[in-house]
């Protein structure tokens, strides 16, 4: 494993891991010898120990943590399936996560393990802002259900919403019926509008038992759920809404450049 070493932006690293089917270890599932093995490491990874906390379990197990200037290092130990979790976090140029988590699989001889190294630079610390929003939304029992399959309200429903959520169309509403003869349990419409800021599509299913309507309405500026909801409900008022879910897209859109 490489040494994480910091840059001139960096806050921190962070390295974790999971050491398996561990050799000995009824020997390490005692305070004093997993405390000595982590001051040791600690020691040996440049690191300022500050101080120290432990819990012995029974009947067996461990946890320990060193404490560091510059935050910790700690362990959580299950010698009945010889398993070690470690996880040390450094802010300052001073001490390695990489090199204590060396020492101790040096001395704890796994057959297994998988790490991880996290980079923390101050940009974690900076307001980020999303290229844009997601709603998508389900509704179910609509009502009236000739609703689901009428291409006009379909049309009007896009229409309406986009103008309600302030969007601006770059075509009309495209709508297309789904082959009812062929796909009987899909029975519905298919519809989207394009937006300059990106787009809304609509599905129905129109069949007794479900009267389903799913709405996905993406825009690369910030708009109100509600009124997508109260559309929807306009239209088609479905019994219930469900599956609600609203997402920031293209979180690191402000932040990438491309110098290739």
């Amino acid at each position: 494993m490489e040494n994480v070493k910091l840059d001139d932006d960096s806050v921190g690293r962070h390295v974790i891991a999971d050491l398996h089917s561990i050799q000995n270890s009824k020997h390490f599932d005692n305070i004093d010898t997993m405390g000595n093995l982590l001051k040791e490491a600690a020691e040996k990874a440049g690191m300022n120990i500050v101080g120290e906390c432990s819990k012995k379990f029974e009947p067996q197990g461990l946890t320990y943590t060193i404490l560091l200037a510059t935050s910790h290092l700690a362990i959580h130990f299950w010698p009945e399936k010889d398993f070690l979790h470690f996880d040390c976090f450094t802010c300052g140029p001073e001490g390695l996560p990489d090199v204590a988590l060396e020492h101790i699989i040096q001395q704890l001889n796994p057959d297994i393990t998988k790490s991880k190294i996290i980079h923390l630079d101050r940009s974690i610390y900076k307001e980020t802002k999303p290229f844009g929003y997601s709603y998508m939304v389900d509704g179910f029992g609509c009502d009236p259900i000739d609703k689901l399959d009428d291409i006009n309200v379909a049309y009007d429903f896009l229409n309406e919403l986009t103008e309600q959520i302030g969007m601006t169309k770059q075509s009309e509403p495209i709508i297309v019926r789904t082959d009812a003869v062929k796909f009987p349990d899909k029975r519905g419409l298919s519809g989207s509008v394009f937006l300059v800021e990106s787009s809304i599509t609509i599905h129905t299913i129109s069949t007794p038992d479900k009267k389903f309507v799913t709405i996905d309405c993406y825009s690369c500026r910030p708009f109100d759920k509600e009124i997508v909801k109260n559309v929807i409900d306009k239209y088609y008022h479905p019994k219930m809404f469900s599956k609600e879910q609203f997402l920031e897209r293209g979180t690191e859109y402000h932040s990438y450049i491309d110098n290739e």
